[in-house]
């Protein structure tokens, strides 16, 4: 039995070049050290004392950073290569996270905030960049996935390790994201010294002319589909715990657990997921993917025990699963392998918006219509994304076959 589970294990991580490998570690190292984010609020409102809408104010200008820097990220990727753009990415992140530290007045926190969001979020299209750059294109997907893999490990480890830090003192939540941006820089720096540097400037390797992705029709309407299902999903860290608490009476910990748990789940199956699933059609398995969250979130109004969540939260990670790894490695086929940068960066930036409008939207129809309301009317958002996945797909050809 353990020598099957091993087996399994090996299989599903088998086959990916030891640069995705080392990709895969320095986002580790980076997303360990997201510890401003998750208590941002918290440290505006408690130890600045603003009040909540101007702290609202400056988390926009986060957002606002946020697709800024994706996209900056791939633009920058396809001219100076993208293990580049990471490390200065993170070399900058670091300086950003000790000087925002020192803002304490609304506007200079506003632009610092801004332009640190802008600077930090740079990293992750060049990581995915990168990623699709080093990888065969048979494993392309189970590449994406590892990175995502590792972000998930990292984004465990940070919050809860800032939320010992922000007792002491908020200011060590910033020191820790600057370490740890500098670590990963230097790490990225040192171990892909050697790694391969792909341009995107004169046409890709077949002789073809690159297209702009804002010219390509049908991936601007998957950037739609992406968008819409980003403000969905993101109701998991939004009015999913509001609900879980006003409507299930759960406690705050047993909330946590809920969260943990979609968590473990991902790092213990999506590879192998993914291993059995990466030849299939790619946007068929991303309309299964949404068809399964928007099921999950159909079923959480429904009940009322922690089973009952926990159940839902099942099928909204196996959606989790299936929907992103492929949406990823979409995006990254439509461009080919020496035009993907520009569009991982509007992909990426996609999330970014969908970051600003999902509090915005969830949190206006939960206080409008109830948790209930938010949770059908995401079921519903899901099951028309599911179909307008297979509506595009005659239309949807990559450049390169996704893994």
């Amino acid at each position: 039995m353990m020598s099957a589970v091993r087996n399994l294990y090996r299989d599903a991580f088998s086959g990916l070049p030891r640069e995705v490998w080392l990709l895969a570690a320095g986002a580790l190292i980076n997303r360990a050290g997201t510890m401003v984010l998750p208590f941002m609020s918290l440290y505006l409102t408690t130890e600045l004392a603003f009040s909540k809408e101007k702290a609202g104010w400056i988390l926009l200008s986060f957002g606002m950073g946020s697709i800024a820097g994706s996209w900056l990220g791939g633009w920058m990727s396809g001219r100076i290569g993208a293990v580049r753009v990471q490390y200065w990415s993170l070399v900058l992140a670091c300086g950003g996270f000790l000087a925002v530290s020192q803002l304490h007045n609304f506007w200079p926190l506003f632009a610092g905030v801004f332009l640190l969001s802008t600077v930090n979020d740079a990293f992750r299209p060049a990581c995915m960049t990168a990623t699709v750059e080093l990888a065969p294109d048979e494993v392309r997907t189970r590449a994406l996935t590892l990175l995502r893999l590792s972000v998930n490990l990292g984004m465990a480890v940070g919050p809860a390790l800032a939320g010992v830090l922000a007792t002491e003192n908020y200011v060590w939540l910033f020191v820790g994201d600057a370490i740890t941006c500098l670590a990963a820089g230097l790490f990225i720096r040192h171990m892909l010294r050697g790694a391969p540097r792909i341009l995107a400037e004169s046409g890709d390797g077949a002789g073809l002319t690159l297209r702009s992705p804002w010219r390509d029709g049908p991936f601007l309407v998957f950037l739609l589909i992406i968008l819409l299902l980003g403000v969905v999903f993101m109701q998991l860290l939004i009015t999913l715990p509001l609900f879980l608490h006003d409507d299930y009476g759960l406690p705050e910990y047993a909330i946590g657990g809920l969260i943990a748990f979609n968590a473990l789940l991902i790092v213990l199956t999506e590879m192998i997921l993914i291993r059995r699933t990466e030849h299939r059609p790619p946007l068929r398995m991303l309309a299964v993917g949404i068809l399964f969250v928007g099921a999950a979130f159909a079923l959480f109004p429904l009940g009322r025990t922690i089973l009952w969540a926990g159940l839902a939260m099942v099928v909204l990670t196996v959606g989790e699963m299936l929907a992103f790894p492929f949406s990823n490695a979409l995006a990254a086929s439509r461009g080919g392998r020496y035009g993907s940068s520009a569009y991982m960066g509007l992909y990426t930036a996609a999330f970014s918006l969908a970051h600003m409008l999902a509090p915005v939207g969830g949190l206006f129809l939960y206080e409008w219509a109830g948790g209930g309301a938010v949770f059908f009317t995401g079921g519903a958002l899901a099951l028309l994304l599911s179909l307008a996945c297979l509506g595009l797909a005659p239309s949807f050809r990559p450049r390169l076959p996704a893994a």
